[in-house]
């Protein structure tokens, strides 16, 4: 005698509801990417205004027409009118180390805090790395005015643990984003690291001005103030699991529990690493995340130098041309994650062929705009250097329905170990990149962002054509949920949750 058992399920509930706890979640997720990234990103947007900028100005002899056109604004009474005004004696070296300690600092800590994700508490754990930065982050200014190398330390400190909260966040996602909804949750909570870039690129170089209340003091004491903010708010309404969240509805709870693979009670098991790294699909994912990762490092700590120092604009300028290409980023990114969701609902394109088309798309194009900088990036072409980098940002918000719907999709079941893999690889080589990045400026000023530009165009396309080829959204065979108990769970739990709203249960025997 075999029994099964069919569940009427109840319609799908409306994802953009005030009662939607699904994007509730989102957007508490949204919030601590826009945490993570501000606590890591604001030392590149006010290192401008913190360093003496004759220290790190000097002019070199240069034989680039393009370059030696251009005025070298260098001397104190050049820089002061523009608001690069600040005391602080720091060469582009140890720039270069405070940039690199904070991803080496991630480096360290993302492939333990993936696999604990995975396995206890990802709720927990994201609290408690946003909570050590933000304290830390208060602790920044006093620090950088007494103790360069105490500076290093903590921005170390801060890295990692701000590698705790990525691979957290990921793993919650992987829990509570259904296959049909996925491109458009993923966008929403990805989205807050163009809000935080467009934050720090607006509010930054205002706070700077404001001598009164500290200057760049204040821009650090705001971000920590806002991270223990999201701290409490995530404690209060955030769960692991919608099974244990406490006001979310029964249709809801059974809408997701019926769609998402890694569910309350089901333990991930050890990684199957020699399995995964023999994954094409997994690879791809890798590579695009890396190149992606070194291109957001690198315009992260040095866009507000290369906007000061070749297109020669004044701080609130600066503070404006950092935060287009986030703009640009964030809107698309909501737009494209729609449709990807919506050409997957209507049956027009399949999983997997929806994130090769755009994750394509997205490399190719952010190949095309860095070449294009290459030959447009001087002072006297600054409008279509800075359209370059805007519609960068466009090509950037790609990978939403792209890589990042493809690595939520490939293993539910290691979603936060699969994140810390990617980022730990991509920290690793970005930091190499960023204080590279640095070498190459100091010592090459007039060829230095062609080296930088090309390189990044290179890595795209390669991750192109790479992912083109072996991107996937399906579930791998190596990832597949093994316990033999599995259809038993789903059956029992299916029956209790229907019954608890009232829908039909059929059993055929």
């Amino acid at each position: 005698m075999s029994t099964s058992t069919t569940v009427q399920l109840p319609t799908r509930p409306p994802l953009f509801s005030f009662r939607s706890i699904r994007l509730r979640i989102a957007l508490l997720l949204m919030y601590g990417m826009f945490c993570n990234l501000s606590l890591r990103s604001n030392l590149g947007v006010t290192m401008v205004c913190m360093v003496n900028s004759t220290v790190t100005s000097k002019p070199k002899p240069s034989h680039n027409a393009s370059y030696d056109s251009c005025p070298s604004q260098t001397t104190e009474e050049q820089h002061e009118p523009s608001g690069y005004d600040g005391t602080l004696l720091w060469d582009a070296h140890l720039q270069g180390l405070m940039f690199s300690a904070t991803s080496f600092g991630s480096f360290l800590i993302l492939v333990p805090a993936g696999i604990l994700a995975d396995k206890f508490s990802a709720r927990i754990i994201a609290f408690i790395g946003v909570s050590l930065a933000g304290l830390a982050t208060y602790a920044l200014p006093f620090i950088a005015q007494h103790f360069t190398y105490g500076f290093i330390g903590l921005r170390f400190i801060i890295g990692g643990s701000l590698g705790m909260i990525i691979p957290a966040l990921a793993s919650i996602a992987s829990r509570w984003f259904v296959p049909d909804e996925r491109a458009t949750l993923s966008a929403i909570y990805t989205s807050g690291a163009q809000i935080s870039g467009i934050f720090l690129g607006l509010v930054a170089p205002y706070l700077c001005s404001l001598k009164e209340i500290g200057g760049w003091v204040s821009v650090y004491y705001l971000c920590a103030f806002l991270a223990l903010v999201w701290g409490f708010l995530w404690l209060v309404f955030a769960s692991n699991y919608a099974e244990k969240n406490r006001s979310i509805s029964d249709g809801e709870k059974l809408y997701i529990t019926n769609n998402v693979i890694p569910r309350k009670g089901r333990k991930s098991g050890i990684f199957p690493w020699k399995s995964a790294f023999t994954s094409l699909p997994f690879i791809s994912i890798l590579v695009v995340r890396v190149t992606g990762l070194i291109q957001h490092q690198i315009l992260q700590y040095y866009a507000a130098t290369f906007i000061r120092d070749v297109l020669h604009t004044d701080i609130y300028r600066n503070g404006l041309f950092i935060a287009l290409p986030h703009l640009t980023d964030l809107i698309p990114k909501m737009l494209f994650s729609t449709l990807a969701d919506l050409l997957k609902r209507r049956k027009i394109t399949g999983y997997t062929a929806s994130v090769r088309l755009f994750q394509s798309i997205g490399c190719f194009g952010s190949a095309c705009c860095f070449a294009g900088l290459v030959f447009l990036a001087d002072c006297n072409r600054v409008i279509p250097a800075v359209a370059l980098l805007g519609l960068s940002g466009v090509f950037a918000s790609f990978v939403s329905p792209g890589a990042n719907t493809s690595a939520l999709s490939i293993a539910p079941m290691y979603t936060g170990t699969i994140h810390s893999i990617d980022m730990l690889i991509g920290f690793l080589l970005a930091s190499g990149s960023v204080y590279l990045t640095g070498i190459v400026i100091h010592k090459m000023p007039s060829t230095a962002w062609t080296i930088v530009f090309s390189s990044i165009a290179g890595m795209n396309v390669f991750a192109g054509v790479l992912f083109g080829l072996f991107g996937s959204a399906e579930v791998q065979k190596w990832a597949e949920q093994k316990d033999k108990t599995e259809n038993s769970y789903d059956s029992t739990r299916l029956s209790e949750l229907s019954a608890s709203i009232g829908s039909t249960t059929t059993v055929v025997t």
